[in-house]
């Protein structure tokens, strides 16, 4: 049951940033880059994946001696030229030109570079898929269902994609802060990040599961996505899973 795609703009391109600070503040005999810069702050996506075909924008930000942001140009570059283009080097948007393997990146102020970053070089993802049903009917006196299965496949070849990042959510019913789920995925949870394997489905099994002491609810949608490392949904996501439990 498809949805909305501009809900999967929330997708892996935009999971929590890991920050990386590659040059010390405080030293005093630190070269300055332009406009006094003493740094280069890199934020990585996790997980940090180029796909092949797809253009991904870096960034980073410059840092002074206070480590306050500073508004200056910052550059690009790459020696592995075999596995990724860079297209802009002000605007630091890259390319993949490999499915596999690894490519590093750097940034340059002036003088002032960065460590070199390595990405992941991946396959582009084409679209989620639902294999199986995606309406199911619990029987009375069960309280699990599953797995909840959606592949993340690309079309240059008959294949999933590994090392992807599905995200599965409870969407309904809602449970605000602080109230107690009657269901759950996952390990007790609302939300679910599921690594692919090489068919493009969740290495670890998705299962629903009612909460022991709690009513069941009638009905239960749990909505898998995925969005390219660009922030571009994938055709076919969002997808529901609509659960549906006996009375």
């Amino acid at each position: 049951m498809s949805r909305d795609a501009s809900r999967g703009a929330l997708g892996a391109g935009r999971l929590t940033a890991l920050a990386i600070v590659v040059a010390a503040l405080a030293c005093s005999n630190i070269t300055e880059g332009s406009g006094g810069v003493v740094a280069i702050e890199l934020r990585t996506p996790n997980p940090a994946i180029i796909e092949v075909g797809d253009t991904f924008a870096l960034q980073a930000r410059a840092l002074n001696r206070q480590g306050d942001s500073v508004a200056a140009p910052i550059f690009w570059r790459t020696p592995d030229t075999a596995g990724i283009t860079i297209v802009d080097s002000a605007a630091g948007t890259v390319t993949a030109k490999l499915d596999t393997g690894t490519a590093r990146v750097q940034a340059r102020n002036g003088t002032l570079l960065s460590d070199l970053v390595p990405y992941a070089l991946g396959p582009h993802s084409d679209t989620l898929v639902v294999p199986g049903p995606d309406t199911t009917l619990v029987p009375t006196g069960v309280d699990t269902a599953g797995p909840l299965i959606a592949q993340l496949r690309t079309l240059a070849v008959p294949a999933g994609v590994a090392g992807g990042t599905l995200i599965y959510e409870i969407v309904s019913p809602a449970f605000p802060t602080g109230t107690i789920p009657t269901v759950t995925i996952g390990n007790g949870l609302l939300r679910v990040l599921a690594l692919t394997d090489t068919s493009g489905a969740p290495i670890t099994p998705v299962i629903l599961r009612a909460v022991p002491g709690q009513p069941k609810p009638a009905t239960v949608i749990v909505e898998v996505r995925w969005t390219r490392p660009s922030g571009t949904p994938v055709p076919g996501s969002p997808h529901d899973f609509v659960i549906n439990f006996t009375p």
